[in-house]
C-alpha cells in the first residue's frame, strides 16, 4: 500500500533472489527508467486505493529482502522489507509504530523535541503462532547525517551513526522506549524498533523493524534575576534591587552552565 500516489506513478517489487523485478502503476513511467519493458508487463494499481496485491513463491529458505521503489517523472521513495523463508508454526510478524514519520525529505514533518526533555515512541505488533515461541524485541538510536549522494535518486543520502543506548535508556527492550532528557544530542536521529523469534538456527534469523525520525532541538534558556524566580518586585523611592543574571538564569540542556552573555 502506498501513502500517497499519482496517476503517472510507477512502482516496482524486487524479490531479492534473482527472479525478474514485478511492474505496477503507469507504464510510460516505468520504460522511462526501465526501457524494454512492454505495456503487458505492468500490472494495474488503482490510484485511489493505492494498493496492490502480489504473490511470489521462493524456492529455496533463507533471508531474503524484499525492495519496492515508487516514482515519477519528479518523485521518488524507496522501502525495503526482509522476508524469511524458513518452516514455522507461526505467520510473519506484523510491526509498526503507531505515530512516525519515515521520511526526512519533509523536515517540517518531523517531529521536534527539546533535548531536556524525555521522548516517548510506542510500538504495535501482532504475532499469531499455534505454539510458543521465543521473542525479542529491541531499540537502536542513531544520529542521521544527511549528504549530497549523485548515485541516490533524490541526490541525498542518509549517514547513520548508532548511539548506545543500553546503558543510558533502561526501556530499550519493552514496547515502549522512554529516552531521559540530556541523552541525545541536537540534531536528526532515527528510531528503528525490531521484533525477533527465536527460529533455533542461527543463520536464518526472523525479524520485523519499524522506524520513525525525529528531531532533537536547543532548549529555550530560562532566564532569572532574583532567587526563586520572582516575576515581579515593587521598591520603595531610594531602595536598591540587585539583578544576577548570572547567578539565577538556567539552561536546560546544561545546568551547571552560567557563563552568560548579558
Amino acid at each position: 500500500r502506498l501513502g500517497k500516489m499519482g496517476i503517472k506513478t510507477c512502482i516496482t517489487v524486487d524479490f531479492g533472489d534473482g527472479s525478474k523485478m514485478k511492474f505496477f502503476g503507469n507504464p510510460v513511467s516505468c520504460k522511462s527508467r526501465y526501457q524494454s519493458l512492454t505495456e503487458a508487463d505492468v500490472g494495474f494499481v488503482d490510484p485511489v486505493v493505492k494498493s496492490f496485491d502480489i504473490s511470489h513463491t521462493y524456492e529455496v529458505q533463507g533471508l531474503y529482502k524484499v525492495t519496492v521503489t515508487g516514482f515519477d517523472e519528479r518523485g521518488y521513495a524507496e522501502e525495503n522489507l526482509d522476508v524469511t523463508i524458513f518452516r514455522m508454526p507461526c505467520k510473519v510478524p506484523q510491526v509498526w509504530l503507531p505515530v512516525n514519520e519515515t521520511s526526512w525529505l519533509r523536515p517540517e514533518r518531523v517531529p521536534k523535541n527539546y533535548r531536556s526533555k524525555p521522548y516517548q515512541v510506542a510500538s504495535a505488533s501482532i504475532l499469531e503462532c499455534n505454539k510458543t515461541v521465543q521473542t525479542y524485541m529491541e531499540w537502536s538510536a542513531y544520529k542521521v547525517s544527511i549528504k549530497k549522494d549523485p548515485q541516490s535518486q533524490t541526490g541525498m543520502i542518509e549517514e547513520l551513526t548508532e548511539i548506545q543506548i543500553n546503558e543510558t535508556v533502561p526501556s530499550f527492550q519493552s514496547s515502549l522506549i522512554d529516552i531521559p532528557g540530556l541523552t541525545l544530542d541536537i540534531g536528526l536521529h532515527k528510531l528503528v524498533f525490531k521484533l525477533e523469534i527465536e527460529t533455533g538456527v542461527p543463520d536464518l534469523p526472523l525479524y520485523k523493524t519499524a522506524y520513525t525520525y525525529f528531531n532533537i532541538t536547543q532548549s529555550p534558556l530560562v532566564p532569572g534575576f532574583i532567587k526563586g524566580s520572582i516575576a515581579k518586585v515593587t521598591r520603595g523611592w531610594g531602595q536598591t534591587l540587585k539583578l544576577d543574571v548570572k547567578g539565577y538564569s538556567l539552561d536546560p540542556d546544561d545546568p551547571a552552565s552560567n557563563d552568560w552573555n548579558v
